[in-house]
């Protein structure tokens, strides 16, 4: 993760907090873990800007509950974490009973005064019992920052759960805005309001499925983008392959959410029988392993260098030829020709929108293999 990067996803959490109550700065001048880290000991994990966390703050709502807050380490070496851990925990202790800080005024005094190092953790908490608990039992999210690309990946139909983003949109409150204004477009092309299928599940509707999924990921897009990611690339898969033409640029947020919608409702007018299963076998192997079958199975996706999700109505006979199997939990075979009648409508919806160049982040999208643009 670059150095950019990082500043912005502490501000996701941090500008939060900011909203709901001004942090004072902790003084952590005298804290010194042991050994050959001694100087600098302590680190930021991210840092913060504190221009992007006020930002944050301003553009929040008040919070509805309370605040998920990060504290963030770093040291040399990822084996020196444990040490700086322990530090903060005796300079807290110390504290104790003597007016000790907040949480929030350790998290903000760790990210905007102490130097930056390669080796990263971060423990989440709502106050500084659940955080110190976090320290002590390591559970923090640890790793070796790297500069490098950012290629956001957006999957499809299958990720959708009840409750879904349920504890994020209650606790980030500009993720919260950012799902609203997604639910203003898409709440009158659907028969039920957004927010409740998130709360509920969308069953086996796929339509309501994929406007969960769309909508979700969409708002995690704005979110961070807003907080300062910058992409460098996009992919997605089924319904995500449409959310990361939006976050390209390719169509407006009221374009997509129609086509989002017009896409569910067309799968599931069309009904129809068969299924998927994802196998075990590389993708090299798929058309001999279709041998007989090939009008009646096609492959659907392509997850790894050895699996491959397959559908349509003989997935049953293909199934016995190999032997790792997961069915997947759909009623129809997407991405086959079970598919193919709503192709003709689908193409009506497309030529009412407005196509544009994808352009993201001063970069134009597109397959890098053939130069075209916009290809899925």
């Amino acid at each position: 993760m670059s150095r950019e990067h990082g500043l912005a996803l502490f501000d996701v959490a941090l500008g939060t907090a900011l909203a709901c109550t001004v942090p004072a700065r902790f003084d952590l001048a005298n804290v010194r873990a042991a050994g050959p880290e001694r100087a600098p000991a302590w680190g930021g994990l991210l840092g913060v800007r504190r221009s992007a966390a006020r930002s944050a703050a301003v553009a929040a709502p008040p919070c509805s509950s309370p605040p998920l807050i990060p504290w963030v380490l770093s040291a040399a070496t990822l084996e020196a974490l444990p040490a700086q851990a322990e530090a903060l925990l005796r300079r807290l202790t110390d504290e104790d009973g003597n007016g000790s800080p907040s949480a929030l005024d350790v998290a903000y005094s760790l990210a905007t005064t102490r130097a930056w190092l390669p080796a990263r953790t971060v423990v989440l908490g709502t106050n500084t019992g659940e955080l110190t608990a976090a320290l002590r039992a390591g559970t923090g999210s640890t790793g070796v920052a790297a500069d490098g690309a950012t290629a956001f990946l957006f999957p499809g139909h299958g990720v959708q759960y009840a409750d879904m983003a349920t504890s994020l949109r209650d606790r980030v409150p500009m993720f919260a805005v950012a799902l609203q204004k997604i639910a203003a477009e898409l709440d009158p092309l659907l028969d039920q309001p957004l927010a409740e299928i998130l709360r509920d599940g969308p069953g086996e509707r796929t339509d309501h499925a994929q406007a969960a999924v769309f909508a979700v990921q969409v708002a995690v897009f704005r979110l961070l983008t807003t907080l300062g990611v910058r992409l460098d690339a996009v992919a997605g898969h089924s319904v995500g392959e449409l959310a990361a033409a939006h976050a390209a640029g390719m169509f407006s947020l009221a374009d997509a959410c129609a086509l989002v919608a017009a896409r569910g409702r067309l799968m599931r007018e069309l009904g129809g029988e068969g299924a998927m299963v994802a196998v075990q076998v590389p993708e090299a192997d798929v058309p001999e392993l279709l041998r007989g079958h090939e009008e009646r199975v096609a492959p659907a996706a392509v997850n790894g260098p050895a699996s491959v999700v397959l559908a349509g109505d003989a997935v049953r006979e293909i199934s016995q030829r190999v032997t790792q199997v997961y069915r997947l939990a759909v009623r129809h075979a997407f991405h086959s020709h079970h598919r193919d009648p709503v192709l003709g409508p689908f193409r009506e919806v497309l030529a009412g929108l407005d196509f544009r160049t994808p352009v993201n982040s001063g970069r134009v999208l597109g397959d890098r293999r053939t130069g075209h643009r916009g290809a899925s």
